[in-house]
């Protein structure tokens, strides 16, 4: 079957296209970089087939940064301050509330990572797989 970018779907595209391009910076020939994530993204496929797929805030590289920068002070706010929020959101071009959920969204990723599920709380394994 064709791979032309007719037929692949945009998410599926840009996949292969952002793996290549990481793969050949480190020093993989082209060819097999796109060998090898086309066959990544064959794999990701069966797996995540006819399911909606989201993708957290917390792994955008911005939100990260953004996140950091927050516990650090700056020139004219303390760190973890209502200041240092505000300029926060000046620096990036996004309103206070989203700088906030993005803070609350990563106490809560954290607190998630640290703390451990009680015996039978666990949630029921994915039968949809």
């Amino acid at each position: 079957m064709s791979r032309d970018r007719k037929e692949t779907p945009e998410f599926i595209a840009d996949l292969v296209r952002i793996g290549v391009d990481v793969f050949t910076r480190e020093g993989l020939d082209r060819p097999a970089a796109e060998r090898a994530m086309r066959a990544v993204a064959d794999q990701v496929c069966v797996e995540y087939a006819r399911r909606n797929l989201y993708v957290p805030a917390a792994y955008d590289p911005r939100n990260r940064e953004i996140v950091a920068k927050y516990y650090q002070a700056s020139r004219s706010a303390l760190a973890c301050s209502q200041d240092r929020v505000t300029e926060l959101a000046i620096e990036y071009a996004l309103s206070t509330r989203w700088i906030y959920a993005l803070i609350a969204e990563h106490r809560a990723a954290e607190l998630a990572a640290r703390q451990g599920v009680l015996p039978g709380l666990e949630e029921p394994a994915d039968s949809t797989r």
